[in-house]
């Protein structure tokens, strides 16, 4: 009888810790699975801020490499109305050296291609687009290249139009070209092909 008691007392001590056991492993793995959901959170938070602190970067180059164009436009306007005043007011004996000279400043402004303030920019903000781009595709121009990097930033035809200066007809053929080079087949985005590129 006493057997049987330190038996069945043995047989509950062992259940009891053997449920203990469990809930306390329980306990344990759904602690251990709130933080590693706590961790997920907040790496998804800081990918979330990274990918709008890169979106608001994008936008701001944009927005430069816009500005820089458009004042660059005015600037070589004003340089050849400048000079064609300076022509004609020497052609009448008068010669403004003042006039001559302002001329002259403009020129080195002028030369500071916005082209490659935006793509020093580009490059920064995106350090490894041109390498990945190249891995795809060794064949591409500077300016395929370059449209490239305006549909990584996902601007309109529209948009690179009025940052190169070049016709949204021209824009249109460098996109088709850029399809066959990349060898996109008609249901391929091409926007979407290189906003994977990273």
């Amino acid at each position: 009888m006493k057997n049987i008691e330190i038996t069945e007392g043995l047989a509950l001590f062992i259940v009891t810790l053997s449920v203990l056991i469990i809930v306390g492993l329980i306990y344990y793995l759904k602690k251990k699975y709130k933080k590693q959901q706590e961790k997920l959170i907040l790496i998804k938070r800081k990918q979330l801020e990274l990918k709008e602190e890169l979106n608001l970067k994008n936008r701001e180059l944009v927005a430069n490499s816009l500005d820089l164009t458009k004042k660059e436009q005015v600037m070589q306007s004003v340089q050849k109305k400048l000079t064609s005043v300076h022509k004609n007011l020497s052609k009448r004996g008068f010669n403004d050296i003042q006039l001559h000279d302002a001329i002259r400043e403009l020129k080195p402004n002028i030369s500071k291609r916005p082209d490659k303030i935006f793509e020093k920019q580009f490059i920064e903000i995106n350090p490894n687009f041109y390498s990945q781009l190249n891995g795809r595709c060794k064949s591409l121009t500077p300016n395929e290249r370059k449209i490239c990097a305006f549909l990584k930033l996902n601007l309109t035809t529209k948009e690179i139009s009025e940052i190169t200066n070049q016709s949204p007809r021209a824009i249109e053929v460098a996109r088709h070209r850029l399809r066959k080079k990349l060898n996109l087949s008609r249901q391929d985005n091409l926007t979407s092909f290189i906003a994977r590129i990273s």
